[in-house]
C-alpha cells in the first residue's frame, strides 16, 4: 500500500471528506494528463473529495432544493453529467468542477452509487515511452491543422458574403480539417484511455466507452 493511500485513509478515519486541492496536492500541474472516460456508475463511498467546503454546502439553499427533490421523487440520477469527478491513481475520486451537493447528500443518505461525468488523472511518468511520443506527434499535427483551420476560416469569413471569388470547396476543405481535429482528439484520447487501462486505473469497458 502507498503511502499517499496511507495518508489518504488516515486523514478519512478523522474526516470523512478531503478538500480537492490536498488531494491534487501530489500531482502538481503539468505532470499529469487527464482523460474524460465518460458518464460512469461510481461508488459513493469511493469518492474522498470535495471541491466545497462540507460546511458551506450541508444546509444551503441548493442542497435543500435537492433534500426536497429526493424527498419527492427519491433518488434519481437525472443530470449525471453535472457531477464533475477525478479518479485518480489511488482509486478513489473527488469532485473537481462542479456537483459537490450530490456525493455529499448520497453519502448521507447511504446511496451505494451514484453516475457522474468521470475524467482519470495519469501521471506522465507512468506513460510509456512509445503513448508519450505517439501523443506528441498528434499534438504537433494537430497544432499545425488547427492554424490551417483558422487562416482558412477567417480568409472565409470575408467571402461569405460576396458573390464573387466564393469557392465551395474551400468550405468542403475546412469542413473536412475540422473532422480531422477530432478524429485526432479521438486517437489521442484512446491511448490514454488504454494506458489507464493497462496501469490499472479502469476497467476495460471504459476504454471503447462513449465520451
Amino acid at each position: 500500500m502507498t503511502k499517499v493511500v496511507l495518508n489518504i485513509l488516515g486523514f478519512l478515519k478523522k474526516n470523512r471528506w478531503l478538500p480537492f486541492e490536498k488531494i491534487m496536492k501530489k500531482y502538481p500541474d503539468g505532470t499529469y494528463e487527464v482523460c474524460h472516460v465518460g458518464i460512469q456508475t461510481v461508488h459513493t463511498k469511493d469518492i474522498i473529495g470535495l471541491g466545497l467546503r462540507p460546511r458551506d454546502i450541508a444546509n444551503d439553499n441548493k442542497m435543500k432544493r435537492l433534500r426536497q427533490s429526493v424527498a419527492i421523487k427519491g433518488w434519481k440520477d437525472e443530470s449525471p453529467i453535472d457531477l464533475h469527478l477525478y479518479l485518480i491513481p489511488e482509486g478513489k475520486y473527488t469532485v473537481c468542477s462542479g456537483g459537490n451537493h450530490r456525493p455529499y447528500l448520497a453519502d448521507k443518505l447511504h446511496i451505494p452509487s451514484i453516475g457522474a461525468a468521470v475524467d482519470v488523472v495519469i501521471p506522465k511518468g507512468k506513460i510509456t515511452e512509445d503513448t508519450t511520443k505517439a501523443i506528441e506527434a498528434l499534438r504537433r499535427n494537430y497544432q499545425i491543422l488547427e492554424h490551417e483551420a483558422n487562416t482558412l476560416n477567417q480568409y472565409l469569413k470575408t467571402q461569405r458574403f460576396q458573390r464573387s471569388g466564393y469557392n465551395h470547396d474551400d468550405e468542403n476543405k475546412l469542413d473536412q480539417m475540422y473532422i480531422q481535429l477530432t478524429q485526432i482528439n479521438i486517437q489521442i484520447k484512446l491511448l490514454l484511455k488504454t494506458e489507464a487501462y493497462h496501469l490499472g486505473y479502469i476497467p476495460q469497458d471504459w476504454v471503447l466507452s462513449d465520451s
